[in-house]
């Protein structure tokens, strides 16, 4: 039986015919793209292209180009944001977080040996921008800001532009962790001194990130090699590259229909499960993304019973963060907003993406009552 997979904030499944596409071309030309022979030019040049694609592709919806040459490829979103914190971070200094990061990004910061402030967690999941304008005027010297543009967790959506307004007035450099946004909303990348995409999240595979850097030198988390121009050391992973270029472009190409869809979807299944089923809908009121429902039920006390019977159904979901899921631990971001531990464990997340269909929603609904019901 076919999964059904509503898990897509956790890695989004790969479209194949890319993959496909991408894989015969490098068996037929399989040479290393940083050698000296033609065929290896002619890889190389197919990295750049793909580069260039990828910048068209994000400053299509950017009040300002995108520079190819100010994008360069890793591995991992992770890995991403470990280079784009190196290349900002001053050892000791203090930087500015939203409440909402990532681990990695927090992370990131910790062994760049920064000192971290938060701002303050609202119980919507957004940042306020007074709160950032009052703490940028204390008269601390932040090393930056950094706000994730999109919630991994919640889907809500963070008012990047009032954000970044505020904090390039005060002179400090404003940088996002994009991984949750790109091919999944219209944003303008433009508004980021650094940010950081995934090519799995979109489709693409894995094994390709993008770090862009508008105009601070990248500092390499790993040296030894030229590639890249001498930004990140390592052979480059040709196929996910490319993968992660046609991906993008092609949920770029799809985003206005497919919200439209996804919208739809999150409207029906938030409202058929709040019919039958106490649940709280984590920020339904703000600014979400379409694909993205986060759920509390507050009188489910047996949360593995249920995943039990969503597994048994073939129902793909997760309680948040796919990088904390299998240890079943509280959501951190929950928490911050106000909920307590023990509803903080009492989460699901629901996420759609380009392959979602009404069939599948229809047969999610079924399956998850039917489960929620036999697990109280």
């Amino acid at each position: 039986m076919k999964p059904l997979y509503f898990d897509y904030n956790a890695t989004h499944p790969p479209i194949v015919e890319i993959l496909e596409r991408n894989l015969l071309a490098y068996a037929a030309n399989p040479s290393n793209a940083s050698g000296i022979s033609g065929l290896s030019q002619k890889n190389q040049g197919r990295i750049e292209g793909a580069r260039a694609k990828i910048a068209t592709t994000l400053s299509s919806t950017s009040s300002n180009p995108i520079k190819p040459r100010s994008l360069h490829f890793v591995s991992t979103g992770t890995e991403g944001i470990y280079q784009m914190i190196r290349s900002f971070a001053v050892p000791g200094a203090s930087v500015l977080l939203s409440p909402y990061e990532h681990d990695a990004m927090i992370a990131a910061c910790e062994d760049a040996n920064c000192q971290i402030e938060y701002l303050r967690a609202e119980p919507n999941g957004s940042v306020d921008p007074t709160d950032l304008a009052e703490r940028l005027a204390t008269g601390v010297d932040f090393a930056f800001v950094s706000v994730l543009a999109v919630s991994n967790e919640t889907g809500v959506i963070q008012d990047s532009a009032e954000l970044s307004r505020i904090a390039r007035n005060a002179g400090i450099p404003y940088l996002s962790d994009c991984v949750q946004a790109a091919g999944k909303i219209q944003l303008d990348y433009s508004l980021f001194d650094g940010f950081v995409i995934n090519g799995h999240k979109f489709g693409a595979g894995f094994g390709a990130a993008v770090l862009a850097l508008k105009e601070k030198p990248a500092i390499p988390v790993f040296r030894g090699g030229l590639q890249e121009d001498e930004r990140r050391a390592g052979t480059e992973n040709l196929p996910a590259i490319l993968n992660t270029a046609d991906a993008l472009h092609m949920q770029s190409e799809e985003l206005l229909s497919k919200n439209k869809r996804l919208s739809e979807f999150q409207t029906r299944m938030e409202e058929e499960i709040s019919k039958r089923v106490p649940v709280i809908i984590v920020s339904k009121d703000s600014v979400r993304s379409p694909n993205t429902s986060y759920l509390l039920f507050p009188e489910q006390e047996n949360m593995d019973f249920l995943f039990m019977g969503l597994d048994q159904r073939h129902i793909v979901v997760s309680t948040g963060s796919s990088c904390k899921s299998r240890t079943r631990q509280p959501s951190r971001l929950l928490m911050a907003m106000g909920y307590s531990k023990e509803l903080a464990m009492q989460a699901i997340r629901i996420s759609t993406g380009l392959f979602t269909t009404a069939e599948e929603v229809d047969l999610f609904l079924k399956g998850f009552l039917a489960s929620y019901e036999a697990s109280v």
